[in-house]
């Protein structure tokens, strides 16, 4: 997260004691390091307190100034191409997917990154999610199983995961994980079908505890999901457009199914959207396709049945995938499939949108959730992006002392 100078003097008066104690040892501080302190000191409720609002703290995020801070290639582990990264909420570590059927989970720490777990599979991983806690990350399967992983740093790399459950007869296509701890997997014969089931226990009971639902109606082949932060619903991108359905806690459960609340169209040019994101405060969706249909902005504020696209991007950037918008919903990233390069896009402005940065060969990208640091992955190697600081403007004693 930061070094502990950096935060001293945020917070009450104990966070300062316990953040230059910390400095004193020459210990960069994680935010899970601050959590796993707050157990043990007098003031709790004001500590955790402070944690909450530093969890939600975000920086501005400003593409013109992300420096390239260092690159980090896996020369001892044939990894492939990485093909999926998530960000791990809470903790400096993303998640990733790679083309050989590895999942790596990495702590992306000052000037370096380290492998903390190497998982290897008999069977294919598909698609990874994880949750907005950070405490755990799902993985689906071509067999149709999904595996629970706890994240927690005190178990040995390698662990089973913590709970193996089979939701589809054929392989997963698309993978969420709600805020209320709920999985949303997507798969079948050919990827129709939305199955939900609660997660809210990590134990061994939970395949006797488990509620499922299923999605009812023809949307088509379930591409990419994604959940609103803002009302907890499920976003769905499919060869048919995209839908809006309701958390599995709300009213419009039916003898477990679920259908959706909106339907959400692109123009004449076809419906076959594969990947989805929305803003941060609900309002906004963007679906896009590696398809080139189009890559289409959405205003999810009204009521309607139906939402028509609020604009649409660049017809050049029409072959897109892994749509995502900064923490501060002000811009927009996504890959260009055609060149393999990332692009970032001004959110605010999308009648006039002006390209802001492009990175060549790159299959995957992660956001810290500050909002400071951008995470880019190719071909067995992970470039990390800092906010650079503006240098001072020195004055002109200072100047003149410098010359003497």
């Amino acid at each position: 997260m930061k070094n502990a100078r950096s935060l001293i003097g945020v917070g009450h008066d104990v966070v300062g004691k316990i953040l230059r104690g910390l400095d004193n040892a020459g210990k960069d501080v994680t935010l899970a390091d601050l959590e796993n302190l707050a157990d043990r000191q007098p003031l709790v409720e004001e500590f955790a307190q402070f944690l909450v609002s530093l969890r939600d703290r975000t920086f501005p995020f400003r593409p013109k100034r992300l420096k390239l801070a260092y690159s980090h290639k896996f020369n001892n582990i044939a990894i492939g191409n990485i093909v999926e990264m998530h960000l791990l909420r809470g903790r400096d570590e993303v998640v990733m997917r790679t083309s050989n059927g590895r999942i790596l989970q990495c702590r992306i720490e000052p000037g370096k990154l380290e492998v903390i777990r190497d998982h290897g599979f008999e069977t294919l991983p598909t698609v990874i999610a994880t949750a907005p806690s950070g405490r755990y990350f799902a993985v689906g399967f071509s067999d149709g199983k999904v595996f629970l992983f706890n994240s927690g740093l005190d178990t040995p790399c390698g662990r089973k995961p913590s709970v193996v459950v089979k939701l589809h007869h054929d392989s997963v296509s698309a993978l969420a994980i709600s805020a209320k701890e709920f999985l949303i997997s997507a798969g079948g014969e050919r990827s129709e079908k939305i199955s939900i089931i609660s997660v809210s226990s990590l134990d061994r009971e939970f395949e006797n505890n488990r509620k499922q639902y299923l999605s009812q109606g023809d949307f088509g082949k379930i591409n990419a999901l994604a959940i609103n932060p803002a009302t907890d619903e499920i976003l769905v991108a499919t060869s048919k457009g995209c839908f809006v359905f309701p958390h599995p806690e709300s009213m419009y459960i039916e003898n477990y199914r679920i259908l959706p609340t909106k339907k959400i169209i692109g123009e004449d040019e076809g419906n076959n959207f594969t990947s989805i994101a929305v803003s941060p405060d609900g309002s906004l969706l963007v679906a896009g396709s590696n398809h080139g249909i189009g890559t289409y902005l959405f205003r999810l504020e009204n009521n309607d049945e139906a939402v028509a696209s609020h604009a649409r991007l660049d017809v050049e950037h029409s072959f897109v995938d892994q749509l995502a918008f900064t923490p501060d919903g002000k811009f927009l990233v996504y890959i260009n499939v055609v060149s393999d390069s990332i692009i970032i896009w001004d959110a605010t402005k999308p009648g006039e949108i002006e390209r802001l940065l492009e990175r060549p060969k790159c299959s995957s990208f992660a956001i810290s959730e500050k909002g400071d640091r951008l995470i880019l992955a190719g071909s067995g190697e992970v470039f990390v992006f800092c906010d650079a600081p503006r240098r001072k403007k020195s004055s002109r004693s200072e100047r003149a002392k410098s010359s003497d």
